[in-house]
């Protein structure tokens, strides 16, 4: 039992059994018909019960009129969330775009004086599809550089991946290679392939480690898909989550017959990287394909450096809720943000911050 304490003046007094005989006799002599286990019984005792609900009395007349010594801290605002204010001659620069001869700088410029008002529409339009009709100019030879623009503007000109990916790279190699963290034995192969060889093509390696990350983050939902006609509820393996990201073609005419077949599906075609080659770690090239439209970028820029582009267009949120089923690396690719296990200070594990 706990022992059990009274305050007598500034003095805080151990219950003793004498003591407690003594305010027995004390209350006694006050109140003759008392029953002492009524005082002595805690939780169920009158004197208890007083000193309870007196406290809850005075807590529920100040509390109103003291301020909360813990305040919640303010959750931050996700992507999705974000609001754009729409500028106020957005509707001007839109004319300008579509009917005057602009050169390439004042194309740009008129581009990004209305930024936000076309981002507000991205957000409220519900497939890629319903984006490019909207904004046609993402379609051109230049479009491109267009996205680039928008993406910088909706992340707040964030390049954290890009500016910091040979951190994160040989980070992820560690993580994907270690005992248990990706099950599927082929994908553990491909990721020791990295880990060790040294001569591989750069936009190979990097494709690996994106492709390896679908072994990580394990879909775990199911999806709808028709057969014969019927609706029926399926997994969504590993292998759809890769090729819903980055597809892997042995040839140019094989990577149009896999456009088709999506298309033939009459599903909207999610934003997704198509290569071209032997295996994954052997690209001899690679294309964006947003919604029916197939476009290279620059030639010089690497994988890493496209994923911005079709991230844009690939959100969860701002662009394919009617889509073939996002896969899990889509929804976590921006801001890449890797800490310590607490389990494993040495080991790290990955998280991606939306």
């Amino acid at each position: 039992k706990r022992p059990v304490y009274f305050v007598q003046g500034n003095v805080l007094l151990h219950l003793s059994l004498a003591c407690s005989h003594r305010l027995e006799q004390e209350i006694l002599k006050q109140f003759p018909t008392e029953k002492l286990e009524f005082y002595r019984v805690g939780k169920r005792g009158k004197i208890y019960s007083k000193y309870a609900n007196m406290k809850f009395t005075f807590k529920s007349a100040v509390s109103g009129h003291i301020a909360s010594s813990k305040t919640k801290s303010k959750e931050t605002e996700t992507r999705h969330e974000k609001n754009f204010e729409p500028e106020d001659n957005a509707e001007s620069c839109i004319r300008c775009l579509k009917y005057d001869n602009l050169s390439v700088a004042e194309f740009d410029q008129c581009w990004k004086a209305c930024a936000r008002y076309r981002l507000t529409q991205i957000k409220k339009l519900a497939s890629t599809k319903s984006i490019m009709e909207t904004c046609p100019f993402y379609k051109a030879p230049s479009g491109y550089r267009l996205i680039d623009i928008d993406y910088k503007i909706c992340f707040d000109d964030s390049d954290g991946l890009i500016l910091n990916w040979k951190k994160y790279f040989d980070v992820l190699v560690k993580v994907l290679s270690s005992s248990g963290n990706d099950k599927d034995k082929k994908i553990k192969g491909m990721v020791e392939k990295v880990r060790d060889a040294s001569d591989l093509p750069e936009n190979g390696k990097n494709a690996a480690i994106f492709w390896a990350l679908h072994g990580y983050f394990v879909p775990t939902k199911l999806i709808v898909v028709k057969k014969d006609g019927k609706k029926i509820n399926t997994g969504y393996t590993i292998k759809d989550s890769q090729e819903s990201f980055i597809f892997m073609g042995k040839s140019q005419q094989n990577v149009k017959d896999h456009i088709l077949h999506i298309k033939s599906m009459k599903t909207s075609i999610q934003p997704f990287i198509c290569c071209v080659g032997e295996d994954i770690l052997n690209i001899g090239g690679y294309k964006n394909v947003l919604q029916d439209n197939v476009s290279a970028g620059e030639d010089d820029e690497g994988l890493v450096d496209n994923m911005p582009r079709r991230q844009l267009l690939a959100d969860s949120e701002m662009g394919y809720k009617n889509h073939r089923h996002p896969s899990p690396v889509d929804d976590n690719i921006q801001n890449l943000n890797l800490t310590k296990s607490k389990k494993n200070q040495e080991m790290p594990t990955i998280h991606f911050d939306c």
